[in-house]
């Protein structure tokens, strides 16, 4: 079964928002290394679309929004821009997850990827 990563402290009148709070990857390299593995993970499901930075309105639709997996956990390009913009923490689960795999990211091939796709639309579809 996959984890499907959050992204968002919570949503308030319809709109995802960070806490004033939300831990941060102080340490570039620490940053670097969940990045690099957030950016290895295999798209499954892709976008064109962007969405408005959550941090910085100011900044207009500059936000990713497409998914990717590493087979076991599924996120989307969203993560990797607040850690990268706004050095905000990614969802604790993934990130204990990514340092448990090594911060290397595992191939996917296309039936893996297939599962995922299949699993992930049933989670969305359950709510």
């Amino acid at each position: 079964m996959i984890k499907v990563a959050r992204v968002f402290d919570g949503v308030r009148d319809g709109v995802p928002y960070f806490e004033p709070g939300h831990p941060r990857v102080l340490d570039a390299e620490e940053r670097e290394r969940l990045a690099r593995y957030l950016e290895a993970g295999t798209p499954f499901l892709t976008t064109t679309g962007l969405d408005v930075d959550r941090v910085d309105p100011g900044r207009g639709q500059v936000v990713p929004v497409s998914f990717r997996t590493d087979g076991v956990h599924v996120w989307t390009d969203t993560v990797t821009y607040y850690l990268r913009v706004h050095h905000l923490r990614p969802d604790p689960e993934l990130c204990a997850h990514i340092a448990a795999a090594g911060y290397a990211c595992p191939p996917v091939g296309t039936e893996e990827a297939a599962r995922v796709l299949a699993e992930f639309q049933r989670f969305s579809a359950d709510g």
